[in-house]
């Protein structure tokens, strides 16, 4: 029997080292025209067809990636987050997905809490929640709740500005000029979820293009009373960021639970913007 096509660059795309794909991918991302010829030809079915996760954590999991990047079906996003996901829950954990975009954390999420544990998927874009549900669905997930909202520091409407792919976008402050087509979005904080009768939390994963510090401000009871695990992609604020956790009594790490680097504000944009931090109750650390 013929292997489908997609398949094949699949396969072939899931070998390839991962610094030699990451360079290939900068210069995709470069390049509008070699961008649109490996979108026809190449990546076609890997970007837009349900496809089996290649290799990693998710490898196996059902996926959607709607256009965005091909790593997603590969399984290469983001490999630091999801070997700590896989490193700190436990079957029957309660993972909160914020920003969960198109789901990959999500489902990963749920595969390692299991079905007696849960996953709250968090995403405020229309069409990125539908496929989130989706994505959910192709893996037959009965324990992921989707909350289609944006999350910072009160609960009320906002607009969300989605960026040039469903894997982007970004929740415009109170007051801020719109400056783009937006959509109006319900805005919760984590702490009304949880007060409502939402799961409370054993880990906060947090991609919020920005809002990471009206988010985790919405937070602060839970994080006081609960104390979950946080990994946050900082997006620039991370200066702003570790000084909130640590005034909660939170140690703050690297994903490899080393020393952080210098702060993002003497690194170069393309480090520090995309930069993830871990943080861990001081009481619940190992003593030595």
């Amino acid at each position: 029997m013929a292997v489908p096509p997609e398949l094949t660059w699949q396969s072939a795309l899931a070998r390839v080292p991962r610094p030699v794909s990451e360079r290939a991918a900068a210069l995709v991302h470069r390049s509008s025209t070699l961008r649109a010829v490996l979108h026809r030809s190449v990546l076609k079915g890997v970007q837009f067809d349900d496809v089996e996760i290649s290799k990693g954590p998710a490898k196996g999991l059902h996926f959607n990636a709607s256009g965005g990047p091909a790593r997603y079906a590969l399984g290469e996003i983001e490999p630091e987050v999801q070997a700590l996901m896989q490193r700190v829950l436990r079957p029957g954990d309660v993972f909160y997905d914020v920003g969960a975009s198109i789901g990959f954390f999500t489902v990963l999420g749920a595969r390692v809490v299991g079905p007696e544990g849960r996953v709250v998927a968090v995403e405020p874009f229309p069409d990125a929640a539908d496929r989130l549900r989706r994505n959910v669905e192709l893996n037959g997930f009965a324990s992921v709740t989707v909350e289609q909202a944006a999350v910072a520091d009160t609960s009320r409407q906002g607009t969300f500005v989605g960026g040039e792919k469903l894997v982007w976008g970004w929740l415009l402050r109170e007051g801020e000029a719109r400056g783009a087509e937006g959509v109006e979005v319900s805005v919760v904080t984590i702490d009304d979820l949880v007060a409502r009768g939402t799961p409370p939390p054993s880990m906060i994963k947090l991609d919020v293009e920005g809002a990471e510090v009206l988010a985790l401000r919405g937070a602060a009871d839970t994080l006081a009373r609960i104390r979950p695990a946080v990994v946050c992609e900082t997006h620039g604020t991370r200066a702003e960021v570790v000084a909130l956790l640590e005034a909660q009594e939170y140690v703050v790490t690297g994903l490899d639970e080393g020393p952080l680097a210098a702060d993002a504000a003497a690194e170069p944009l393309g480090k520090g913007w995309f930069d993830h931090v871990f943080a861990r109750p001081r009481e619940r650390l190992p003593t030595a």
